[in-house]
């Protein structure tokens, strides 16, 4: 799990270190705009169509080919439609936001198709597929990204290498696994998973749906350069985040061993999160540190200008991640409703900050905001789980 998430990482870098050395921060702005899109997309798939998958095909194994077969052509026909919608709204936008939108709109069915291919290999437990098939993905996109770089220094034509490595990706899944497009029984998919799937929907934007869009509300207030720094500075952490999202499935897997939690659980929470938080800030510490022609060298020109800005966001991304322990905690032994409220709350303290803050401070004051927000939401996580835990004791 851990090397898969590595690797699709590695391509999600790979695509951020070339446009990053080749936009200015206006053209980072409108990319950051096209990748917000894409990853809200991304995220609703997973959570309505993805989990589904999962639960379906791990709860009936017989049927997991059938399942299968219909998931991949559901996801493959809304992401067609979603990229239809996009791809006609940026036809109509000025500047650079049209190419990017344009070129994420080619690659949003392949990204979600693909997508959809790993779910279905960790439901059938083979997760060394998942792994063969992000590892096809880093290789098809590395050769059309050296040539993008050697043809032209435009930055769209890494999103569309980006796609070229996702289409390749998604390809391969089917050929080899194999699985088919279908259109039979897809109403009746529809028609018995229809509220689970509301449910989930509901839950995924209660978590991250409503703090994305909060983004991309910013991204409209802001000016696309002021969007770009922003995005920049929250960017160069990701490959920390998304290690540390991967270890969180140590934690929760022993979580789930244990009947009940204990007081040792329960410290543990708190050796978790600082353990989280002080990773973060020593990879944002050794970050800021880095000479500016080096940083200039493999960051491009927004380095010397977001410098002040990573910090920022680096604080706030440390306390963000402080709060996964407790939120695996409550996953583990609560769910329910009351995992949902404090999902809720959380949520909202965070996408209120952050809208208020970009209004009154622009970046800067989005981030700060964000600091604040974070450090209110890891309280109340932490309140949350002491008052969960009171039934145990």
């Amino acid at each position: 799990m851990i090397s898969d998430q590595v690797l699709s990482s590695g391509t999600n870098l790979l695509l951020l270190l070339f446009v990053l050395r080749t936009s200015s921060s206006a053209e980072f702005g409108a990319f950051s705009v096209a990748v917000l899109v894409q990853g809200i997309l991304l995220g609703g798939f997973r959570a309505v169509i993805g989990d589904t998958l999962l639960l379906r095909v791990r709860g009936n194994p017989e049927t997991a080919h059938t399942d299968g077969n219909r998931g991949l052509t559901l996801a493959l026909s809304v992401s067609g439609l979603f990229a239809v919608v996009m791809a006609t709204i940026g036809v109509f936008l000025p500047g650079p936001l049209r190419g990017f939108t344009l070129a994420m709109a080619i690659a949003v069915p392949f990204v979600q198709l693909q997508d959809m291919e790993r779910y279905l290999a960790f439901a059938i437990a083979r997760p060394q597929v998942a792994v063969a098939l992000d590892l096809g993905w880093l290789l098809a996109q590395l050769p059309a990204s050296a040539a993008a770089l050697v043809l032209t220094n435009n930055p769209v034509y890494f999103v569309l290498a980006w796609a070229a490595g996702a289409a390749f990706s998604a390809s391969a899944g089917l050929i080899g696994m194999p699985w088919e497009l279908v259109c039979r029984g897809i109403r009746e998919l529809v028609r018995e998973e229809r509220r689970r799937w509301c449910s989930f929907l509901g839950d995924f934007a209660l978590i991250t749906g409503g703090a994305e869009i909060a983004f991309l509300g910013l991204s409209v207030i802001l000016t696309l350069a002021g969007f770009g720094l922003l995005r920049f500075a929250q960017a160069v952490s990701s490959p920390v985040t998304n290690l540390l999202a991967a270890l969180r499935i140590l934690i929760l897997g022993y979580f789930a061993r244990l009947h009940y939690p204990t007081r040792t659980t329960r410290r543990m929470i708190w050796i978790g999160a600082a353990s989280y938080a002080a990773v973060m800030m020593l990879f944002i510490g050794l970050l800021v540190t880095i000479p500016e022609n080096v940083g200039t060298a493999v960051l491009g020109s927004l380095w010397s200008t977001a410098r002040p800005f990573i910090v920022l966001a680096g604080i706030a991304e440390s306390i963000r991640v402080a709060q996964f322990p407790a939120i695996d905690y409550l996953k583990a032994f609560i769910g329910g409703s009351g995992l949902v409220t404090a999902r809720a709350i959380a949520g909202l303290i965070t996408t209120g900050s952050v809208f208020a803050g970009g209004i009154v401070g622009g970046p800067r004051g989005a981030l700060v905001a964000l600091i604040f927000a974070n450090l209110s939401a890891l309280a109340w996580w932490l309140c949350a789980v002491q008052l969960a835990s009171r039934k145990f004791y």
